[in-house]
């Protein structure tokens, strides 16, 4: 069917005839029926391709034949060369001798939409731009400014000639709020003949069943736009005309939540559906302008997508930076202090809940960047007169992440509560802390909550704390939140005395975070430091009695570590280095009859203000650890301890004379305790540190297969720790002309080079290969080890 023809129709005639045509335009005759009868009208259509010369007499005088005294109207198809910036000049209508002219659009909008009321929607109070990002990378500032006009059919910069746009985003970023400040902005614009079909979940929901379509979500939603719909409620031809000409310009949000609920469509069959409201059989341009958003992980999981993928542009919606942050509140809240309150809250929840724990580096992805999130800060900090997280208290996310759950429940339809699903992510979390795939989550929903149905298990993949990472594969959204899921299973299965079930997942996680850079390690430690002494004692001893099942002797030496650091820093600061070696006793189990004695116990990382005066270390572990501001005697003793990697010793009293018994030293400590004892370090030490300080100190030259130069300042980087020769190894360098010392412009101090000698350069390439160093270098080590 033509394309006027299907327009004469949609507006009601009874009747369509074609009188005369030809490439560039056609003449129709339309019937409608009135009161009185039937009336009469006609109409030129104009092609795109039509050019001004068809204005000509031999034309014009067919078409004033065929329409008589009654004359004809002008329609002018979109795109044709006619139409100037939207707009149909006076001249061409002079020129093609019409009684009126109009765009397809406004053709319709006249005689179709423009006496229906169109109902007044809710306006989005404390909207802020956010930012889009097109595919080539372009930031777009103003997105609802930027959809608007291109629903309008404006030009913009977008890659693509298309009719349909995605707008994907995680949840909670802001995907509603942003298509909902289009819908309004195209409501209020006069004079454009567009109508914005805005679609929302909630409108077809419940007309979800096997047999679901989308002519039923279009019949709901204009019944949702005008006081009085009748008229558009014709047919399917009706809306498509409406749609491909431009008068409904349709925002359908949630388009990841409608293919996941139905069972009779996949997601690539019902974007070409909506693909073919935009086509035309006798036209090659459309009108016709659609957006969709999506979650994320739903569109990246899309398998056919590449079908559908050159007829839609895709963009992503960015989450909130600080200074959006910053303007959301200032919109939102009219209290100076509670704005304060929100932002600093907002920190906290992006990260910075407890002090020195690294942030997210991505200030947008964080969880605070999400405006659902910013939301929820709001209305906390509103008219309340403690409007603070405490992190010290077991769960500080939990009012927040609570109503995380309870909004996917609703926007995913999951029906799962949001302790269920606290659970399910402690377990996944943990289990998977980099990437799990939808097997996995499977698993977890069966155990957890007994769900087998894959529908639902898909919608759950789309859940705001989860991200797809590549393929199949998903990971956790945020890290701030898998560190908290994961501290927060420790903390309850240690306070809690957990079943035994659970006994290796407590090993093993701590096991898995036995470093000192941890900051799973570091939330515990501040939840664990407010509960009563009792309880916390029952708690470690618990861990302990944990790490001695069999079936944790894997884990244990990394566990017993973690145990170390947690209890390192639990005890507070405050009190004086004998009560702190006597708290540290207490809840090692360490305290025997008013003595403190550390058997087989894990020590690591800084530990500093403690008096060990009189204490006994038995069968012990030291590794990588520094002692400042302590206190030792000669009753302090330590017998068949091990001391692996580095020791260092800093404003300490007495350690010169502590008490060695039986120990396994490092090569590091060996070098340290000698120093202390005025002992020799053995031969095979020195040789062992003068390498390890050469090769690294060269190392830092080798670019590829070339020597290039170094700054001066970062010559120390990278050394081993406990190395006595890092230092000493430049100026034994420049001693023996291996490297020499160059200005750099505009760099303090200058930089590094190895000399311009060939044979040195060659020597110090193969040394680097082999690891057998020459006549050169050898040099160079005899006098490392003679210092």
């Amino acid at each position: 069917m033509k394309t006027c023809e299907e327009i004469l129709l949609t507006i009601g005639a009874n009747k369509v005839e074609l009188l005369s045509e030809n490439e560039h335009w056609n003449f129709w005759k339309g019937i409608y029926t009135t009161p009185a009868g039937s009336v009469s009208g006609f109409y030129l259509y104009l092609y795109s391709k039509c050019p001004g010369k068809e204005a000509n007499s031999v034309n014009i005088s067919l078409w004033k034949k065929i329409s008589g005294e009654s004359g004809y109207e002008i329609i002018v198809s979109p795109g044709c060369e006619l139409i100037k910036n939207g707009e149909i000049s006076k001249k061409t209508l002079k020129d093609f001798a019409g009684k009126e002219i109009y765009s397809t659009r406004s053709f319709l909008y006249k005689n179709l939409i423009s006496s229906l009321e169109i109902l007044n929607g809710l306006t989005e109070t404390y909207y802020i731009e956010p930012t889009l990002i097109l595919e080539d990378g372009k930031f777009i500032q103003e997105p609802s400014f930027f959809l608007a006009n291109w629903l309008k059919g404006e030009k913009s910069n977008i890659q693509k000639s298309v009719n349909l746009l995605a707008i994907i985003a995680h949840g909670g970023v802001g995907k509603t709020t942003l298509v909902k400040e289009v819908n309004d902005r195209l409501k209020n614009d006069d004079g454009q003949f567009i109508i914005p079909l805005l679609v929302e979940s909630e409108q077809w929901r419940g007309l979800l069943s096997n047999s679901f379509s989308l002519s039923s979500v279009w019949e709901s939603s204009i019944a949702r736009l005008f006081q009085n719909p009748a008229r558009l409620k014709i047919n399917e031809m009706a809306f498509r005309v409406l749609v491909r000409e431009g008068n409904f310009a349709i925002i359908f949000d949630g388009f990841d939540e409608l293919c996941i609920s139905t069972v009779s469509q996949s997601p690539t069959e019902i974007i070409k559906e909506l693909l073919l409201l935009t086509n035309s059989d006798d036209e090659e341009e459309s009108n016709a302008k659609i957006i969709i958003t999506s979650r994320k992980n739903f569109w990246e999981s899309i398998e056919d997508k590449e079908s559908i993928s050159k007829n839609i542009e895709v963009f992503q919606l960015r989450g909130f930076d600080t200074d959006q942050k910053q303007r959301y509140f200032q919109k939102r809240l009219q209290d100076p202090v509670e704005r304060t309150n929100a932002f600093i809250l907002s920190r906290r929840v992006g990260g910075q809940i407890y002090e020195g724990i690294q942030n997210e580096e991505t200030n947008f992805d964080r969880i605070s960047g999400s405006p659902f999130i910013l939301d929820l800060i709001a209305r906390y900090v509103h008219e309340n007169d403690d409007p603070n997280l405490n992190p010290y208290e077991t769960d500080p996310l939990t009012a927040f992440l609570n109503d995380v759950c309870k909004r996917e429940n609703v926007r995913q339809t999951l029906s799962i509560s949001p302790e269920k699903q606290f659970e399910i992510f402690e377990e996944l979390f943990r289990e998977y802390p980099t990437t799990f795939d939808l097997d996995n989550l499977e698993i977890m929903l069966d155990i957890f909550c007994g769900i087998k149905d894959k529908k639902t298990i898909q919608r759950f993949s789309e859940h705001h704390f989860i991200t797809k990472s590549s393929g199949y594969n998903y990971e956790p959204r945020y890290e701030v939140l898998k560190v908290y899921f994961i501290a927060r299973f420790l903390f309850r299965s240690l306070k809690d005395l957990i079943t035994p079930g659970y006994r290796k997942e407590v090993a093993k996680v701590l096991a898995m975070n036995s470093t000192g850079t941890t900051q799973v390690i570091e939330w515990l430690v501040l939840q664990l430091q407010k509960l009563d002494n009792i309880v916390l004692i029952s708690a470690i001893k618990h861990a302990f009695e944990v790490l001695n099942d069999d079936e944790n002797i894997n884990y244990k030496k990394d566990a017993l570590q973690a145990i170390g650091l947690i209890l390192n820093n639990i005890v507070s600061k405050k009190l004086d280095k004998q009560d702190r070696t006597r708290k540290l006793g207490q809840l090692s189990q360490s305290y025997e009859n008013g003595i403190v004695i550390f058997r087989e116990k894990v020590f690591t990382d800084n530990y500093q203000k403690y008096d060990f005066s009189n204490v006994s270390f038995l069968n012990c572990r030291f590794n990588n650890i520094q002692f400042k501001n302590c206190i030792f005697n000669s009753n302090t003793i330590f017998s068949s301890c091990t001391f692996e990697g580095y020791i260092e010793f800093h404003n300490n009293t007495g350690q010169n004379e502590v008490i060695h018994v039986n120990n396994v030293y490092s090569k590091e400590s060996e070098v340290v305790f000698s120093k202390i004892f005025n002992k020799t370090i053995t031969e095979e030490t020195k040789i062992f540190f003068a390498e390890d300080a050469l090769t690294k100190s060269l190392k830092k030259f080798k670019k590829g297969n070339q020597l290039s130069s170094i700054q001066f300042t970062y010559r120390q980087t990278g050394m081993r720790p406990g190395n006595p020769y890092n230092e000493i190894i430049w100026e034994v360098l420049l001693k023996h002309h291996i490297i020499e010392k160059h200005s750099i412009s505009n760099v303090t101090d200058g930089g590094l080079n190895v000399i311009g000698n060939k044979e040195i350069k060659i020597e110090i390439l193969n040394y680097l290969q082999n690891g057998v160093p020459g006549i050169y270098l050898k040099k160079v080590i005899k006098d490392l080890i003679n210092n």
